[in-house]
């Protein structure tokens, strides 16, 4: 058997090896500090090359700052694609125009789809939507109706009472009456 012996001859050269490895770590650290510094520096230099602002003004500086300004533009995109979609659908284009800004700013506050700010505009907002188009539609009867009117005239007051000069004139509870039928469409072929 060959037994290895620590002597005062081979503890010197164990030493030595120690300081010689422990001196290349420190060389490679330091070789990997200066190649990191260099190459921060010349992304550092590229991305000023670029020369991409944000919204103060200033150059953007750091891979962090160029991420940051690229999602930004990505949401951006996604924005307005998304927004054409909702804006070609006639069902629901006065509605989104109507709380658009809402939408936006509830858009770009929360980690959403455009589609999905539209919907919380829309669960927020139900009643006084449905109350708008509930006037919309009495409206358009109301001048339905008036057109109608117009002409043909007399022709309302033998299916409805006293009309007198027209709709203008009729007291409360007969344009309610009148109304009522328009809504259901029972004064289509009367006219």
């Amino acid at each position: 058997m060959n037994e290895s012996k620590i002597t005062a001859e081979n503890h010197g050269s164990i030493a030595d090896c120690i300081n010689e490895n422990s001196s290349q770590s420190e060389n490679t650290k330091a070789f990997s500090k200066r190649l990191k510094e260099m190459t921060q520096k010349a992304l550092e230099e590229f991305i000023l090359k670029l020369n991409i602002l944000n919204k103060e003004g200033e150059h953007l500086k750091s891979p962090e700052e160029i991420e940051d300004f690229l999602k930004n533009a990505r949401k951006k995109d996604n924005y307005y694609r998304e927004r054409e979609i909702i804006i070609n659908n006639p069902d629901i284009r006065d509605i989104f125009i109507h709380g658009e800004k809402e939408i936006s700013n509830y858009y770009n506050k929360n980690d959403v789809s455009l589609e999905q700010a539209f919907d919380h505009y829309i669960s927020k907002n139900i009643l006084s939507l449905i109350s708008n188009a509930e006037e919309k539609a009495f409206e358009k009867a109301l001048d339905s109706l008036n057109m109608n009117i117009a002409a043909t005239p007399g022709s309302l007051s033998s299916h409805s009472g006293n009309l007198g000069n027209g709709v203008e004139s009729m007291n409360e509870k007969d344009f309610e009456k009148l109304m009522k039928k328009a809504l259901r469409g029972e004064l289509k072929n009367k006219f």
